[in-house]
């Protein structure tokens, strides 16, 4: 909405007032108001506006001004902002939430030597057009027009007191303030002040900077200048001007000076305080002075060396806004900190290339998908405007600008006071998605502060928020999107937090309660639903769940991609998910947003749910009587702890027959059975430890159970087994001739020497064999004269000679029943 002020410049006494409400406002209208003696509203003041743009006319009536018009007179109302009046114009609307907003645009109109004179600029401009009027008319010349120029764009409040000091030339100093919305006064810090000697004639034209000094952050400044005035000129004629700049911006090339004090004699100790008052545009700029030292101070805490230097255009009727070179204030934006700031963020975004912003217009209370009819618009254009007016709130709360007292500064709101009337509490928090700029605004907020509330439980300070946003390189953020993806670095459980600020904010997937705060193997599986996040016409549409352990950092389980907004997980992935959690499960869903250009995806807070106890009894088993069963428990868990011991009911009476340490055991059944064992786990200490999970305690139990079945070992065998040992040896072989030598083969005929049988069962392997004896001929032997004892004699050589040969004999015919048997 604008005023066009161009039939009431002309004469005509009328202005247009052009309203063009956004989509999604209802029960707009437009009011025209004035302020001041010379000027006032004919007729109708509160008019319709149409939901399209619309023009609405309005009869001004501006009365004459003072009738005298002689020069002393004209020169000194043109320098006087006395006499000058303003129209306004105000645009209400509702939006969708019900909320009433507004916004106000201003001309400045006075009646001068009779001419009616606009500005759509402020009150110096107008006051700077009396005196072009003056010089045009030839009532000045021009050095006088220059003169009166600079008292105009220099005036303010001022006090000056000379006193004779040790100072061996003129020693200057004093305290520079300005005035804020309520009339409070507060230092200028770190303004350059300049020291100048004016040169005339005339008083006012021309004047020569001496030297340069800094306030300090307590307003004061001091400086030491010669008092050399050039030859036959006598001593200086001295006066302090300040601007309204820093060492890395000015503000529209705004300052504010003193008067002359003419032949300053050496040894004089002059003090100058000037005071910026609160109306004038050229004094008013100290109030954007202070708010702009304060950002670049908090920039060179995050950016080393700060930014280039920022010419801020001020005022400038256009509106409040960065063109990509210079910032450009409106004059009723003077007071509001948040509005220059948020501003100031656009040239900081723009510098490191942490935002996409395709400009254009935009409220906080719009999906601007849906107000811009672009998802491609209305994502980028979020981010664009939220992250800004995250910096300027985050950065004054930093600074500590509360502690100055200035109104509306410090605190957790965005507040535009004058044009518009706008409150965004970013610590309320806006839920209508990535793509309504409070929301994101609202994210970034929760995920700096301190203050804990809803699901917000994470502090991340704006360092951490600002270096993981500038630390993309290339992949700098352009949308929220990108900056859940460069704020959530880490595992799924350790960013769990920021995750929390998402779902809390309506940006990603929210979980239902399941009502679930533990669970077992054998309760019921509960069935998960969920907010889908995001809002307008782009929510969030893709979900997967997502089963994890107790760090949130391991994915167990996981469902496919789903369209629903609830999920059951099977009893298998339920069961796996259970034994894999260490003593906690995790659930989150993760939600996509699939229209192009697609964004997500985003992790819900996850719902923890405590697991109990597992036990498994293993099994079935079976066997026979009287014989050792094997069973095994081992499959047990305790998820995040430990067991500490098994007892075993072997019969399933409900009578724990045995306690174990490990997880095994045998029983032997001495009769048949058919039925259950049961098995009873007690957790021992956890394995982990942890202040926000929650463990088994030790002491829980679970109980599991298996099949078994016994049957009866089969009877043992009655029958002898045949023997195994050697029949008795046939012996065919002759009697030996009685001269032959006694023969070799000693081995007597075989006996049966087993022992009988004691019918016992046979419990290896089956029995041998009997292989029928072989017999072995043996052939005649043949008749060997023994040598004459007589030749030889009895000796003992004739004996052992004697012996050697049936021995030889013996071996020989063994060796033949061998072979014949092998």
């Amino acid at each position: 909405m604008n005023i066009d002020a161009s039939a009431l410049a002309s004469g005509g006494g009328t202005v247009k007032v052009v309203s063009n409400p956004d989509a999604g406002f209802t029960s707009a209208s437009v009011t025209a108001s004035t302020e001041g003696d010379l000027v006032d509203v004919v007729g109708t003041r509160t008019k319709p506006v149409a939901a399209s743009s619309m023009v609405n006319t309005f009869t001004v009536d501006v009365a004459n001004g003072d009738s005298d018009t002689s020069t002393s007179a004209l020169t000194a109302e043109a320098t006087s902002s006395d006499g000058i009046s303003t129209v306004s114009a105000t645009l209400k609307a509702s939006d969708a939430s019900g909320t009433v907003r507004s916004i106000t645009d201003q001309v400045w109109a006075t009646d001068f030597d009779g001419v009616t004179l606009v500005s759509e600029t402020g009150e110096q401009d107008l006051r700077l057009q009396k005196v072009s009027h003056l010089e045009s008319a030839g009532t000045v010349d021009a050095p006088t027009a220059t003169a009166l120029r600079r008292k105009i764009q220099g005036a303010t409040g001022s006090t000056m007191a000379a006193a004779a000091a040790p100072c061996a030339d003129v020693c200057v100093s004093g305290t520079i303030e300005w005035t804020d919305s309520a009339g409070g006064t507060h230092p200028v810090p770190f303004a350059p002040v300049q020291i100048r000697d004016d040169e005339t004639p005339p008083l006012g034209v021309d004047s020569e900077l001496v030297t340069t000094v800094t306030t300090g952050l307590d307003g004061t400044y001091s400086a030491t200048v010669d008092n050399d005035d050039g030859p036959g000129q006598g001593n200086r004629d001295v006066f302090v001007r300040v601007l309204a700049a820093g060492e890395d911006f000015s503000v529209g090339g705004q300052f504010i000076e003193s008067p002359v004090q003419s032949e300053v004699p050496s040894g004089t100790e002059l003090t100058v305080d000037l005071t910026a008052n609160n109306t004038d545009d050229n004094n008013t700029a100290f109030s954007l002075q202070n708010a702009m030292y304060l950002g670049t101070q908090y920039l060179d805490t995050r950016v080393p060396g700060g930014l280039r230097f920022l010419d801020v255009v001020y005022p400038d009727p256009e509106g409040s806004f960065y063109d990509g070179e210079d910032l450009h204030v409106l004059s009723l934006d003077r007071f509001d900190w948040d509005v220059m700031l948020h501003e100031y963020g656009h040239f900081v975004a723009n510098q490191l290339d942490i935002e996409n912003n395709p400009g254009g217009d935009h409220s906080s209370a719009d999906n601007l998908s849906v107000s811009r009819e672009s998802k491609e618009i209305g994502v980028p254009l979020a981010f664009g405007e939220g992250w800004p007016t995250y910096f300027a709130v985050s950065l004054l709360q930093i600074q500590g600008a509360a502690d100055l007292g200035v109104p509306n500064a410090g605190d957790s709101k965005y507040q535009d006071t004058e044009d518009q009337v706008i409150t965004d509490d970013l610590e309320e928090g806006g839920t209508l998605g990535e793509d309504n700029e409070f929301t994101v605004m609202s994210v970034l907020w929760d995920l700096y502060d301190t203050p804990e509330d809803g699901l917000d439980k994470v502090a991340l300070g704006d360092k951490v928020v600002f270096d993981r946003l500038v630390a993309g390189g290339e992949d700098d953020p352009g949308t929220l999107s990108d900056a859940y993806r460069l704020i959530g670095l880490g595992g799924a459980g350790d960013v769990n937090p920021v995750s929390c600020v998402f779902s809390g904010q309506n940006v990603a997937p929210r979980l239902a309660d399941p009502k679930v705060t533990s669970v077992g193997k054998d309760d019921k599986i509960p069935t998960f639903t969920w907010d889908a996040g995001n809002g307008g016409d782009f929510p969030n549409d893709s979900f997967v769940v997502e089963l994890r352990d107790a760090t949130g950092n391991k994915l167990i389980e996981s469902s496919e991609p789903l369209d629903d907004t609830n999920y059951k997980p099977s009893a298998a992935q339920w069961l796996s998910a259970l034994r894999k959690s260490d003593g906690t499960l995790r659930v989150a869903v993760v939600g996509t947003q699939t229209a192009e250009p697609v964004t997500g995806p985003y992790r819900s807070c996850m719902t923890d749910i405590d697991v109990k106890p597992i036990a498994d009894a293993g099994g079935p088993y079976s066997g026979t009587t009287a014989k050792a069963v094997s069973l095994d428990a081992s499959v047990s868990v305790v998820p995040g702890g430990t067991i500490a011991s098994y007892e075993w009911d072997f019969d399933g009476d409900g009578t724990y027959d045995q306690t174990t340490t490990k997880s095994t055991t045998t029983n032997v059944y001495s009769e048949p059975f058919d039925g259950k064992i049961k098995v009873r786990i007690t957790a021992g200490a956890p394995t982990m430890k942890s202040s926000r999970l929650a463990l088994a305690k030790e002491g829980d139990t679970d109980v599991a159970e298996a099949d078994v079945k016994i049957v009866s070992a089969p009877p043992p065998s009655t029958s002898t087994p045949p023997s195994t040992s050697n029949p008795p040896s046939s012996n065919n072989n002759p009697p030996s001739s009685n001269n032959n030598p006694p023969s070799s083969n000693n081995n007597p005929p075989s006996s049966n020497n087993n022992p009988p049988s004691d019918n016992g069962p046979v419990a290896t392997a089956a029995p041998r064999p009997v292989v029928k004896p072989v017999v072995v001929p043996v052939a005649k032997p043949v008749a060997v004269t023994p040598l004459p004892l007589a030749r030889t004699g009895t000796g003992p050589l004739g004996l052992l000679l004697a012996a050697a040969g049936l021995l030889l004999g013996g071996l020989a015919l063994q060796t033949v029943r061998r072979r014949r048997r092998t």
